[in-house]
């Protein structure tokens, strides 16, 4: 899971309440992730983009 922010010190000052969010979805599996910080998103409004790759057994 890669995560692109343009203010990491913003998304560390978040670290709690993201963690409770994401807790609430996914339980305890955490995959391998990197925060990456930008410049710019496409769009102004973007505060965070989410990349992720997923297996699921058919």
């Amino acid at each position: 899971m890669t995560i692109f922010v343009q203010d990491r010190d913003d998304y560390r000052a978040r670290a709690r309440e993201i963690g409770r969010v994401y807790r609430e979805h996914f339980g305890d599996h955490y995959p391998a992730m990197s925060l990456v910080e930008i410049a710019r998103f496409y769009e102004d409004d973007v505060l965070i983009e989410i990349e992720a790759v997923a297996q699921i057994q058919v």
